[in-house]
């Protein structure tokens, strides 16, 4: 009898002490935000240096963004180079195949768009844009994980966060079928950011995003997101 009183009370106490380890969606993301370096500042330009990968085909590009608005994007494959580029105030496309420009209807928050696709967005939480909640613990690739189901103008998507590193590892879209992986994470201009973006539809790979070379918050020439004079 005893001996299961001493039983019963272990299992109480491993219990207790497994309830109090597990974090909220809230505590979840602020080391989210602390391991990333988002606690203590944000980014507000970027330049990007690297490849579009899909199957065998390797395009690639040299990115420049102001958020929310200012974005352009330089492609090349074979000798064709493409530019795709909006200033806020009107967008626009370019084809050294054709040596012609194209102006198109205005996009607006596609360096914002890019920067949340990027890096997950959790720093919005904290400003108050999305809602977080801890759907429960999972394993992912043999990697224990937080499930958090974020919300944001009734659009969900789940995040799988390392419980070691408090990283984002996967992005799920349940609606649309898709998954995008989070993978090489390295430092950054104060940031722990990822460098690859393994994008799935269903379980088809359907784009990598493979970012050689990033620079963070340093002057961008707001000149270069309108069309060139020539």
């Amino acid at each position: 009898m005893k001996k299961r009183l001493q039983i019963s009370l272990l299992l109480i106490l491993l219990v207790a002490q497994y309830s109090i380890a597990q974090l909220s969606a809230d505590e979840i993301i602020k080391k989210n935000m602390s391991v990333t370096g988002f606690d203590k500042q944000t980014i507000e330009s970027f330049e990007i240096l690297g490849f579009f990968q899909q199957g065998a085909m390797k395009l690639k590009m040299h990115m420049f963004g102001v958020l929310p608005d200012l974005f352009k994007m330089l492609a090349k494959i074979d000798s064709v180079t493409v530019i795709k580029s909006t200033n806020g105030s009107y967008s626009w496309e370019y084809s050294s195949k054709t040596d012609s420009v194209i102006f198109t209807d205005t996009e607006h928050n596609m360096s914002e768009n890019f920067f949340l696709q990027w890096t997950g967005g959790l720093n919005r939480f904290l400003m108050g844009e999305i809602s977080a909640e801890l759907v429960g613990t999972e394993k992912l690739e043999n990697i224990d994980v937080y499930k958090l189901k974020i919300t944001k103008n009734n659009k969900i998507l789940y995040y799988y966060i390392d419980k070691l590193s408090y990283l984002i590892l996967r992005i799920e879209n349940i609606e649309k079928n898709e998954n995008t992986y989070y993978i090489d994470y390295r430092k950054t201009g104060g940031f722990l950011l990822p460098h690859r973006l393994n994008g799935y539809k269903g379980s088809t790979p359907v784009m990598n995003i493979i970012m050689e070379t990033i620079k963070i918050n340093t002057p961008i020439n707001i000149q270069i997101f309108n069309v060139p004079q020539k």
